[in-house]
């Protein structure tokens, strides 16, 4: 069963399946943005579950995620982020990327694979930091999963090339 549902909070899209909650979030941004992309994606609180008081510098930043890890009905919270990098000048995107978010159940496992976000840096009234900048290129696989498949899947173009790999992803290979 796969039931879609509206959130003020949360996700663009959200799913509920027999056994999960799906976020899917869509973010964009121009190639002449690399702060954007290239081993990164910015994430707001209302996109993940997963939760951090340090950047992977160790810095103090203090983030809490508005999403939980498992809903009060037991069913586990996914994140997913399509991001869509392309140029103003041309008609198709350079590439088109899905990256699955660990759930903040998976931090012993990932840890601080994060950088600063983008907002400011005045705590809100959850006492947190607004964003964050997931460092997928640090946690670009399943660690948890035989033979560790990759968190990460180019939608867009087809075997894609290492340099686009490179460029836009920060990574050298899926």
């Amino acid at each position: 069963m796969l039931q879609v549902n509206s959130t003020p909070i949360g996700a663009d899209l959200m799913f509920e399946t027999y056994d999960s909650i799906i976020h899917i979030d869509i973010k964009t941004t121009t190639d002449s943005n690399p702060a954007d992309f290239g081993g990164k994606i910015q994430i707001g609180q209302n996109q993940t579950s997963y939760r951090v008081n340090k950047t992977n510098r160790g810095n103090p930043y203090p983030f809490k995620a508005s999403l939980p890890t498992f809903y009060s009905n037991g069913k586990i919270c996914l994140t997913y982020i399509i991001q869509i990098i392309y140029n103003n000048d041309e008609d198709k995107p350079k590439i088109i990327s899905l990256f699955s978010i660990p759930n903040g159940a998976l931090y012993d496992t990932y840890g601080d694979c994060v950088n600063a976000g983008k907002h400011k840096k005045e705590l809100n009234k959850l006492n947190s930091r607004g964003d964050i900048r997931f460092l997928y290129k640090d946690a670009s696989k399943f660690e948890n999963l035989n033979n560790k498949p990759s968190r990460i899947k180019v939608i867009y173009p087809d075997n894609p090339s290492v340099d686009i790999l490179k460029k836009y992803l920060g990574i050298k290979k899926l």
